[in-house]
């Protein structure tokens, strides 16, 4: 073989290479994930509204393809004022309202996994009050402690992380007004209010096959 056509195979094998590689590059983009948070009260009808008509249909829908991260922030409108290493707190609607919300945030704590914690958050979400909550929600959960929980929710660390949810909510870039207060990728969306599913499965690129099974109104 030549030495100048030995040279013109080389050259062609290294661009065909770099196609190969440029291809490669293409195929592999990683699926994006939305992160979405949910500023919430556990007293609030429009927060339970939300929570059993939008939230937690979507995490069903969407909770095995791994690509959406669920926060939920149990604070909403109320007040605290830190006392040390304490804090002293006061709900938007009662102070039963301040029992479920810690009760919530130590459930969130004792149980990180948004897998676990969400469907049980779900059923704490518009109960009357702290007992009816612990007793039809904790008691039978086989991730829980329920002693722990108890402990949690009505000691110093349910009012610590009750007022640790609050720093975060009044870090919010735009004041929260209305709960739920919904943010994807740490973006308002108020539509997500009625359309939850709709709206994360518009971030999600490409988009999962459980994104089909949405069932949209006819135009």
């Amino acid at each position: 073989m030549s030495e100048l056509v030995l040279l013109i195979l080389l050259i062609f094998g290294q661009i065909h290479a770099f196609d190969e590689c440029d291809s490669k590059n293409v195929i592999t983009n990683e699926p994006n994930v939305v992160n979405v948070e949910v500023y919430m009260e556990a007293e609030c009808k429009d927060t339970t509204r939300f929570m059993r008509q939008q939230l937690l249909p979507t995490w069903d829908l969407l909770k095995d393809t791994g690509r959406v991260i669920i926060q939920l922030i149990p604070f909403g409108k109320a007040d605290c004022q830190k006392d040390g290493d304490d804090y002293h707190c006061h709900c938007h609607h009662n102070e039963s309202e301040c029992d479920l919300n810690k009760l919530m945030n130590c459930v969130i704590e004792q149980l990180p996994d948004q897998n676990l914690h969400i469907p049980i958050i779900g059923c704490i979400q518009g109960k009357e009050d702290f007992d009816m909550a612990y007793e039809t929600c904790i008691i039978q959960e086989e991730y829980l402690d329920p002693l722990k929980i108890l402990n949690c929710a009505q000691g110093k660390r349910g009012r610590q992380l009750l007022g640790k949810f609050g720093e975060k909510t009044n870090r919010l870039q735009q004041k929260l007004k209305f709960t739920p207060w919904i943010l994807l990728d740490g973006e308002r969306i108020v539509c997500a209010f009625y359309a939850l599913d709709e709206y994360v499965c518009d971030r999600l690129d490409p988009k999962p096959e459980e994104c089909e099974k949405i069932r949209k109104p006819p135009s």
